[in-house]
């Protein structure tokens, strides 16, 4: 991970200016992350 995601104190800004928790990624694999938030997705749009 790299950029803002691998700094905390970029981390905590980000959480407190748009009110929302942030969950440490399991993987530094882009395709992972693309994976999860398309489940997360097609979970909240009720397809699963």
């Amino acid at each position: 991970v790299g950029g803002g995601a691998a700094n905390a104190a970029w981390t905590a800004i980000r959480q407190r200016k748009l009110g929302v928790d942030f969950v440490p990624a399991l993987s530094d694999e882009a395709a992972a992350g693309t994976a999860r938030l398309a489940l997360r997705g097609a979970n909240e749009a009720g397809l699963l």
